[in-house]
Formats: C-alpha cells, structure tokens, sequence
C-alpha cells in the first residue's frame, strides 16, 4: 500500500510497510501541527466569542472569519450540534486551503434539549418557531409545547471542534441543566435564558449577571473541556480523534489486525483468498455522513481504533471497538470507550457473541458505569442499551 500526505508544495510517499512507519509519520503531523496551532480562525465574527476564545488560547494568534476574508453563509443542516460545528469547521477549512493558509480552525454549535420534547428544539433552538433568530417567537412555541407538561426538566448543550489543518480535530462538550419555567422571568433579550432555571445558580439566566452564567454555562464547559483535551493532546497522554481520509489506509491496517483477532471469536468473519478479511463497509465510514472512524491514541503512539453508526436521530452504535494488544493496560480500553460516548451526544447500543466472554465482561463492567443501561440476550448475542446520563 502507498500512503501520500500533502502538505503546502510538499508530497511525503512511503511504503506502509510497519508500525514503525506510521509513527514516524505520526511524529512528522504532530511537528506539523504544533506549527499551525499559531494561527486559530473562529468560526464566528462575534466579538464577545472571539474574546473568549483569546482567553483560552492564550500564545496563539485569534482571528475571525471576517479577518481572513470569510463572508459566506454556512448552510447548518446536520441532525447533531457535533455535525454543525464540523460543518462550519470544514467549510472555513476548504476555504483557508484555497487561499494557502495554514491555520486551525474552531467552530461550536449549540442549543437547548427538553427531555419531554425528545431533545427538542436542539439544533433547530435558533429557529424552532420558522424563521432564524426570533426569540420571542421561539420562547412562545416552547411554552406552548409544555403547557400540560409536568416534566420540565432541560439542558443547554454546546460542542466546540477545534480542526486542524490536516482534519484532525478535537472536541469540547459542555452541558449545564436546569428546567423550563412556567413564564419569563428576567432579562428577555436573549435566547431561552429568562425560561431557564438553572440548577446551579437556582435562577433563570435571565436573572444571572454576565459572570454568573458564564461560571455554569454549557459554552464555558465545552471550553474547559477542549482545554483539556488540548492539554493532554500536547502533553501527549490519551486522546481520541475522528479520523480524515488522509488517514484511511493507515487505518484499514490496523482494522484488518482487529478483524483477524476477532475470527477467532467470530465464525462470519471471512478471508479473501491472500487471507485479507473481507469487510464490506470500510469505504462507506468517509463516504457516508452517519458514519465515524476513529482513533485512540497514548503518548502519540496510535493505541487503537473503533467505528461508530449513527442508527438514527441521536441513536449510536459502537459497530467495531478495538485496542491494540500492548496498550491493554492501565484503564486505557474503559477511558477510550468512555470519551466516545462523550462525542455524541444521545443513546448507545453495542452488542457482543457469547463466544468472546473477556469482551462480554469488558462491556458489562462498561455498561454499569451509567446510571440508564440494560440488555437483552439472545442465543448468539449479547445486545446492550446505554444513555449518556453517566455516574460521577
């Protein structure tokens, strides 16, 4: 196999002959990437956003989509605030490429969940009500959806994706919860706050000063978080990456290790005839937009793999999970499988043969780690059900 990385008037090619090779094409990216971590594009021209993220990114130089000549309107039409973000995260991407310029981009969505409504208005919050950005409208709808609901409780919700210019990406996830009030209550010029009654500050956000809701916001919680990934990231500790179609036959490789080990397991895995498992939907995880290939990785050494499907509206399936055999220890399969129910925000299903009882006892201890789990079994299978509401 031949594995090219391109970089501005560069072309790498090498044989992927081993594991050494990969890292050391992994060390060339994370030279490369340290490199363009300088220069940050924020998805967004609001100046209070940009400050924000200034604050946090501290070293770097901060720009707006403005600043680099940015003005088109990003059509935000994915079924998650994951999906949004990389959207927007993407499309400044493919612009900055086209101008030669080599910088990372962050970009965040975010909205409010009301668990008697299904999650909504989530992604639709800015225009739950038909057209984009009238809050007042938006406010009147919800009331109205909850009118003879006991059931208020609510979350705003915010993913921020940092995109690097290889694809590579990190994600923040913050949440804050409260509930819906019964009416307006506080300052009414911005968004759902003045029906938000949140469970830390015991107001609506609509009475909190600026400084209180930032202390407890779902935005400032994203940010903590991808703060922290960026520090584990260049510490080189444990991190979890969706992987680009830079780097999809790095992957097949290790993914062909993981489905030999598993035949073991498994009698429907088959073998072409230069013994090469046979594995229909490789492709389809980069061609298909409900579908995610990822990485793990451990002091920037490629640690493992997993492949997940999104079933349907804020439903996922872990389809493949694997970690390599020498990084078996040390918590490092359980906090892997962890982070990835923390980059989608919704329901989990897994499902695991009889036949391998260390993955069905690996998965079971998983599963006890959330406080809303179960399972079913049937003559072959073990099927089980998880939602992200996990234990401290």
């Amino acid at each position: 196999n031949i594995c090219y990385i391109l970089k501005p008037n560069i072309l790498f090619g090498f044989f992927c002959l081993n594991n050494y090779a990969f890292e050391i094409v992994y060390d060339i990216m994370c030279v490369w990437r340290k490199i363009m971590s300088e220069i940050l594009i924020i998805a967004s021209n609001n100046k209070h956003k940009i400050k924000e993220f200034k604050e946090l990114f501290k070293g770097s130089q901060v720009l707006s989509m403005q600043d680099v000549g940015f003005c088109e309107d990003v059509v935000e039409d994915g079924k998650t605030f994951l999906d949004n973000a990389l959207i927007k995260a993407r499309t400044l991407q493919t612009f900055l490429k086209s101008k030669n310029i080599i910088a990372s981009v962050i970009a965040d969505d975010s909205g409010l969940c009301v668990d008697a409504l299904n999650g909504a208005p989530g992604v639709f919050s800015a225009r739950y009500a038909g057209e984009h950005g009238n809050d007042q409208e938006n406010r009147d709808l919800l009331l109205k959806n909850l009118k003879e609901e006991k059931n208020r409780n609510a979350h705003f919700c915010c993913n921020i994706v940092k995109m690097f210019s290889d694809g590579y990406y990190l994600v923040g996830v913050g949440k804050t919860f409260g509930s819906i009030t019964q009416k307006e209550i506080g300052d009414t010029s911005f968004g759902y706050d003045c029906l938000f009654l949140s469970a830390d500050l015991n107001k609506t956000f609509g009475e909190a000063s600026a400084e209180e809701k930032n202390s407890v916001s779902h935005r400032a919680r994203a940010l903590q978080d991808l703060q922290t990934k960026q520090k584990n990231f260049q510490e080189q500790q444990r991190t979890i990456q969706i992987v680009p179609a830079l780097k999809k036959e790095i992957m097949r490789v290790h993914f062909y290790d993981y489905l030999t080990e598993l035949s073991e397991f498994d009698p429907d895995i088959k073998f072409d005839e230069n013994h090469v498992p046979i594995y229909n939907w490789f492709d389809c995880y980069w061609e298909d937009k409900d579908r995610f290939p990822i990485f793990f990785w451990e002091n920037n050494k490629l640690a493992g793999l997993a492949m997940i499907r999104e079933l349907d509206n804020m439903l996922y399936d872990i389809a493949e999970f694997y970690v390599i055999p020498e990084y078996r220890k040390n918590g490092n399969a359980m906090w892997f499988a962890l982070e990835l129910t923390k980059l989608f925000d919704g329901e989990f299903c897994f499902s695991t043969r009889f036949t391998n009882p260390r993955a069905i006892k690996f998965w079971d201890k998983f599963s006890k780690c959330f406080d809303d789990f179960g399972y079913t079994d049937d003559e072959i299978w073990r099927n089980w059900s998880i939602r992200r509401n996990k234990k401290d």
